[in-house]
C-alpha cells in the first residue's frame, strides 16, 4: 500500500495498493492532482514513476507547487509518456511490462484511460470495447507488481439523469478500488469499492485537504 499523498485522503481509504484504481469525474474534479501527489509521494523515496499523460494535463507549474523546492530532483525519476490515439496507448502500455519488470517503480498513473476511448467508442463501438479489455489486462498483469492508478471521464445518463463512467461495465470488472470525484457546490470523494465512504475537501496550492462539516 503507497500513501495518496494527503493525509486526509489515506485516512479516508487507506492508500493505494497492489491492484487498479479508477479515479472519475468531470472536468476539473481534482483526479489529475490526485495522481500528481499519488505521485510526488513516491519520489520522494527515490522511487520512479511512469506517468502515461493521455490527456495532456499534467502540469510542471502545478508539479512545482506541490512538490515545493525539490521539484526538478523528483522530475528526475519521473517518466512521461504522451500518447496521441487509442491504439499507440496500447502499445506504449504493454511496452510498459519489460521496462518495470527491470526498473525500480513503484507505481503507474494512466490520466486519462478513456479520452480516446471516447472518441473512437462512437464509429467503432466494439473494436473500442474490445482495445479498453486489452488494455486492462495489461494493466491488471502491472498492478500485481506495483500499484496502478487510471483516471476517466463522465458522460452523462439521460435516462438515468446522473453522471457515469466512461465504460463503466468494462472497467468495474478490472478495478478493485472505485472513486467518484464531485463537484457540485462543495468537493466529495466518494469511494464506491470495495467499501463505501466519502468526505468533503479542498484543494489548496499545497495538496487536498479535509473540509468539516
Amino acid at each position: 500500500m503507497i500513501n495518496t499523498g494527503s493525509r486526509d485522503f489515506d485516512e479516508l481509504f487507506g492508500g493505494y495498493g497492489n491492484h487498479i484504481t479508477v479515479i472519475y469525474g468531470k472536468a476539473s474534479t481534482g483526479k489529475t492532482t490526485c495522481c500528481i501527489l499519488a505521485t510526488i509521494e513516491q519520489l520522494k523515496q527515490d522511487k520512479k514513476v511512469i506517468y502515461l499523460d493521455a490527456e495532456n494535463s499534467f502540469s510542471v507549474d502545478r508539479f512545482e507547487q506541490l512538490a515545493k523546492n525539490d521539484y526538478k530532483k523528483y522530475l528526475e525519476n519521473l517518466f512521461i509518456i504522451k500518447v496521441t490515439d487509442f491504439k499507440t496507448q496500447g502499445n506504449k502500455i504493454k511496452e510498459l511490462i519489460p521496462l518495470i519488470e527491470k526498473g525500480n517503480f513503484s507505481l503507474l498513473i494512466i490520466d486519462t484511460i478513456g479520452i480516446y476511448y471516447r472518441r473512437l467508442v462512437k464509429s467503432k463501438k466494439e473494436l473500442a470495447n474490445n482495445m479498453m479489455i486489452s488494455q486492462l489486462r495489461t494493466l491488471k498483469e502491472i498492478s500485481n507488481k506495483i500499484p496502478v492508478i487510471i483516471t476517466n471521464q463522465v458522460y452523462k445518463n439521460i435516462d438515468e439523469d446522473k453522471d457515469m463512467m466512461l465504460a463503466e461495465n468494462i472497467i468495474n470488472n478490472f478495478t478493485s478500488c472505485v472513486i467518484e470525484l464531485e463537484h457540485k457546490k462543495d468537493r466529495k470523494i466518494k469511494m464506491l469499492r470495495p467499501v463505501k465512504k466519502e468526505m468533503f475537501f479542498e484543494i489548496k496550492e499545497e495538496g487536498i485537504f479535509k473540509v468539516k462539516r
